[in-house]
């Protein structure tokens, strides 16, 4: 968390910390190894693992260059204006505070979705009726109409803002995306 000063505006601060990349390169070249060693054994062959690995690698890719998940967010947030939808928003990077291992966005505000399945609060059926259709509503959008899936949708990575009467879903961390082709 932090603020620009010149804007008094809070912001989101991402980075990606040193080393994380070396890492990852290691784990994929132990997981390509040992899906090579294991497609050696009969009928192995057929689960593709060695092609598994290969994905798995493309999306960790992604997930540190985060200027992709910065492109993402403009993405995702120009496919919900363009359908006039009110209760789903994203984060805005801040493009002058983008690099591939810094992602300045605007905060947030509201409670995580998997803080508020704990709750007893939340179990008032009309407030999870309400929330399962601005949901559902995003989903079948970025599946159906739009073709690009926030693919990391969990409780952790969807903000609940209560205005009035009214529910809004900030949906954060938009570092993998799925186009079906």
């Amino acid at each position: 968390l932090g603020e620009l000063k010149d804007k008094k505006q809070k912001v989101a601060v991402k980075i990606i910390h040193p080393g994380v990349e070396e890492i990852i390169d290691a784990d994929i070249m132990i997981m390509k190894t040992v899906s090579s060693l294991l497609e050696l054994l009969p009928g192995v062959a057929t689960l593709s693992l060695h092609e598994s690995v290969v994905e798995f690698e493309k999306l960790m890719v992604n997930q540190v260059n985060l200027t992709t998940e910065a492109s993402n967010l403009k993405r995702l947030h120009a496919n919900f204006q363009k359908d006039h939808v009110n209760d789903i928003c994203f984060p805005v990077p801040v493009d002058s505070l983008v690099t591939k291992n810094v992602l300045v966005e605007t905060f947030q505000e509201g409670t995580l979705m998997k803080d508020l399945l704990g709750e007893d609060a939340l179990l008032e059926s009309k407030k999870i009726m309400r929330l399962a259709i601005v949901v559902l509503d995003a989903i079948l959008r970025m599946v159906f109409k739009h073709n690009f899936i926030h693919a990391d949708l969990h409780p952790g990575n969807i903000i609940v803002k209560e205005h009035s009467n009214k529910l809004e879903l900030c949906l954060i961390d938009a570092g993998i995306i799925a186009e079906l082709r």
